[in-house]
Order: C-alpha cells, then structure tokens, then sequence
C-alpha cells in the first residue's frame, strides 16, 4: 500500500507563516504583462502595428507573428472585429 507521509507539524488553512509577507519584485515584474479584459490597447509591433482594439484575454499561446513558440500574450478585439493574438511586449495601454 502508498503510505502518505504526516506533516510534522498540524497545518491549517488560516496558517500563513509559509507565505512571504509581501510579493517579491521578480514576482511583480513577471505580473506586468498582464492586462485586464476591457483594456484598451495600440498593437506596436508585428503584422497589426498600428491597430488599435480592447483585450479579450490573457492567454498562453502561439501569437500571429510568432506561430512556432509559445508566449504570453493577449486575444485582442481590434476596431474593424478581427480577434488577433499577440505577444505581451506587442501592446501598449491607451490609458
């Protein structure tokens, strides 16, 4: 039979002493890509530079420009209705 090994010591839910007491900066930097749905955006690089549109969203996968590797990017629902995905460092924020 598996056996589960015990803890060495009773964990709860409420216990948050293994959590850091604040985000790390890589952690921060590797969350800034990141765009929330509604987002306004211009697409800077790649076969739409120029397009402006509104993130539908984030998403990990082969972008347009990009088809043979994976990458974070973004599902944008450019101004003429055409759902495009590109690479995070291939838009800018309107706002």
């Amino acid at each position: 039979m598996f056996e589960v090994p015990t803890p060495s010591r009773s964990v709860g839910l409420a216990d948050t002493a293994t959590y850091p007491g604040r985000m790390t900066g890589s952690y921060l930097w590797s969350m800034r890509w990141m765009r929330r749905r509604g987002d306004r955006v211009v697409i800077t690089a790649g076969k739409y530079a120029g397009h402006t549109g509104t993130v539908e969203s984030n998403v990990h996968q082969r972008t347009v420009d990009h088809p043979d590797e994976w990458a974070n990017g973004f599902h944008i629902m450019d101004d003429a209705g055409e759902l495009v995905t590109v690479r995070w460092d291939q838009v800018k924020c309107l706002k």
